[in-house]
């Protein structure tokens, strides 16, 4: 009997039939995947020849057995008629005859009768598998390269723009299922889960990018120069009223001594019990501060000074007292002198490197505290009027310093607006005025090297010293306030630190965050998201079964 041989497009065997059932609909005995027989007998078989299923009846599983077609017209030869040509012989109790070819790709040998099922889904298994992982892993790739693109239109453009979520799960069910040609339930639901967890995973990024903003405008308030001192009063007011005990006694000793005679040892002593508790201590002096009106604030500050004389609270006063105190023969040791010119390195904001590489850090340490405690004694001794006069005669000696950072900015204004400045010198101060009053960047710093624009910084800065050598505080006043006429979008009571605290706070606010965990999680996850998600996932697994069926 002359029979059809053809390989099975499901699972790769090689079967054999009679030739009278050409044209029929057969199932494969050991997948049932079923598919069309060609109208004659094929002869010299090879691997290009496999029968594509029929695709209407992709979907149903048949038994491991040939069954009859229930169409009366059309009828599944049985397994008495069709044979696996690249078997062994059958030394079992199977009716089946056996051809084999030697021709053909041979694969694992499993006689009919004694399991041939599970060897074939053995391996058609790990063939699936193995495509599967690797349409996951292509799957989760593209979807954080999406995520992060959605990241990215969002920070730029201030919209999160749903439809990317949306477009997220359309693109990893793509991949996914012409990758794996698995369009199982399972396999398309763990790519419906890569796509709803790389929208969720954006949404967490957002989420934490506002939960750390809402952190650095809390850190930036506490560390500005006013706040913090108020802070650790407030810290040193809750000390003496015996607020702490035990170890969070101890820590607020520690917090407060470093912080009022100005000593970068805080860290170095603290233990790992400190490090425990000193979270829950802080939060405990930032609720006690923020009970306190601005009166009650001035006398936190007041009865701080009274309680520590070793406290001097404008650093340019220190720096003015130490430069007195060199010019004072007799008034300092050798050692003590030594320190004190290394100190005096920070008016051109410079580092005396020779000074701390010969000096060890313990020594250092010891001579910082007697000049501290030497120019405190000093400091207090003097009324505000002559601690600023001694800060004027310190600038007269040292004209490259700038202890008054807006005034000297509103004096380089003046001078440029009045016209008392004359060729690069001019260009520079226009440069300058630009920069620091309306955020622009010239293109003056492009165009002039460095070394001109250095040597140009300091002569200018010479000019205005020995103009505001001659202003007192109100003085000062006078000149910042005829500045910010000029450009009253500058704010000179404003430091660096708290511009950055407004831009925050203002981008909070237009974000509707009251600054809480959930207060955040609500402004990022709202109910229209919900929607998105439900179409990501939805997409991802449609598309996914989608592709894995046209490809499989």
């Amino acid at each position: 009997m002359s029979k059809i041989r053809f390989r099975c497009s499901g699972c790769g065997k090689t079967l054999a039939v009679a030739a009278v059932h050409a044209g029929k609909t057969v199932a494969c005995p050991d997948c049932s995947r079923k598919m069309k027989l060609p109208t004659a007998t094929t002869e010299g078989f090879g691997i290009d020849q496999s029968l594509e299923p029929d695709q209407s009846l992709f979907s149903e599983k048949l038994p491991s057995e040939f069954e009859p077609a229930s169409s009366a017209a059309t009828s599944i030869p049985t397994s008495s008629d069709v044979a696996y040509s690249d078997e062994s012989p059958n030394t079992g109790s199977s009716a089946l005859d056996y051809d084999t070819y030697d021709d053909d790709p041979v694969e694992e040998q499993i006689p009919v009768g004694q399991n041939a099922a599970a060897g074939s889904k053995v391996m058609t298994n790990e063939r699936s598998f193995g495509k599967s992982v690797a349409g996951l892993t292509v799957a989760a790739i593209v979807a954080g390269f999406f995520g992060l693109v959605w990241l990215v239109i969002a920070a730029v453009s201030g919209y999160e723009l749903g439809i990317v979520a949306w477009a997220i799960g359309g693109a990893v069910g793509l991949v996914a299922g012409a990758i794996a040609r698995n369009p199982s339930s399972v396999y398309c639901s763990l790519v419906a889960g890569v796509a709803l967890m790389s929208v969720l995973g954006a949404k967490a990024v957002m989420l934490a990018v506002i939960l750390a903003m809402t952190w650095g405008v809390d850190m930036l308030e506490t560390f500005t120069p006013g706040r913090e001192k108020l802070v650790h009063a407030t810290a040193d007011q809750m000390l003496t009223d015996r607020q702490f005990e035990g170890i969070e006694k101890e820590y607020v000793e520690l917090y407060v001594s470093a912080f009022f005679s100005d000593s970068n040892d805080l860290y170095d002593d603290m233990t790992d019990e400190m490090f425990e508790v000193s979270d829950d201590v802080e939060q405990r002096i930032q609720d006690e501060l923020g009970t306190k009106t601005p009166e009650e604030e001035e006398q936190l500050l007041e009865a701080a000074r009274a309680r520590h004389p070793e406290w001097i609270e404008d650093r340019n006063h220190y720096l003015a007292a130490i430069d007195k105190m060199l010019l004072d023969e007799g008034t300092l040791n050798d050692d003590l002198a030594a320190h004190a010119r290394s100190e005096l390195f920070a008016m051109d904001d410079s580092w005396d490197e020779e000074y701390h590489k010969s000096i060890a850090a313990v020594e250092r340490s010891r001579r910082r505290t007697e000049l501290r405690d030497l120019a405190a004694e000093q400091i207090h001794r003097m009324t505000l009027p002559e601690r600023d006069q001694a800060v004027r005669d310190t600038l007269q000696r040292h004209p490259t310093w700038r202890p008054y950072p807006n005034a000297y900015i509103a004096m380089v204004e003046k001078l440029h607006h009045e016209g008392e400045l004359n060729g690069p010198l001019a260009e520079h101060a226009q440069a300058t005025v630009e920069n620091r009053l309306t955020e622009e960047y010239p293109d003056y710093f492009e165009n002039v090297s460095n070394n001109d624009q250095e040597a140009r910084d300091q002569e200018l800065g010479v000019i205005v010293s020995e103009k505001l050598v001659d202003l007192d505080s109100a003085g000062r006043a006078t000149l910042i306030a005829e500045t910010t006429s000029r450009y009253p979008d500058w704010s000179s009571e404003l430091n660096p630190m708290g511009e950055i605290q407004g831009e925050m706070d203002a981008a909070l606010e237009e974000l509707g965050t009251d600054g809480t965990f959930w207060g955040s999680l609500g402004v990022v996850l709202t109910p229209m998201d919900f929607l998105w998600l439900f179409l990501s996932a939805t997409t991802a697994f449609g598309t996914a079964r989608r592709y894995g069926t046209e490809t499989a």
